[in-house]
């Protein structure tokens, strides 16, 4: 079954109408009201798996320069990971994460990944070697700055250390 799956990295405007409407309507079948609590980042990429010609995951990237501990990082954050029930159980996010890990480190060249998730999913991000990162961090909103009250998480994707402190993503969260 494996060598029906294919890992796709993609420009996220380079998505047919298809595409889009498929990851719009799994954004309100998986997330529901809770996307509607923040204004969120485009991507700039997105990562698909394909399963047997159907596409059965998804995430997206956002590329970001903000600030930790007052220092500039170059990030590359994860959102919109998406598996829906019918695909689930098959390490499907799993594939994705992995990709998406190979790329922000050999092609985006980013000092870490990022990601922000609820406590519930922090074991399954830590199995794929993200770490928890203490913030407090914030985001910008059209209402003005807010903070991000769940898990913050990193993959160093360099020997840079994560600077200790206020983590400001100087925009929107993605």
């Amino acid at each position: 079954m494996a060598s029906e799956n294919h890992v796709e990295v993609r420009k996220a405007g380079s998505l047919s109408e298809e595409e889009r409407a498929l990851i719009n309507d799994w954004t309100q079948r998986l997330f529901g009201a809770a996307e509607l609590e923040h204004e969120w980042a485009d991507p700039d990429w997105r990562i698909l798996v394909w399963c047997t010609g159907a596409l059965a995951s998804h995430l997206a990237i956002c590329e970001r320069v903000a600030l930790a501990g007052g220092a500039e990082v170059k990030l590359a954050g994860i959102g919109s990971v998406m598996t829906p029930p019918e695909w689930q159980g098959r390490g499907l996010a799993s594939a994705a994460m992995c990709r998406a890990a190979e790329f922000m480190r050999d092609e985006l060249l980013a000092d870490f990944g990022f990601l922000l998730c609820s406590e519930t999913l922090v074991p399954m991000y830590a199995r794929l070697g993200w770490q928890v990162v203490p913030g407090p961090m914030v985001f910008a909103q059209s209402t003005g700055m807010e903070t991000w009250h769940e898990a913050v998480m990193v993959l160093p994707c360099t020997a840079r250390d994560w600077p200790e402190g206020l983590i400001d993503l100087c925009g929107p969260p993605w």
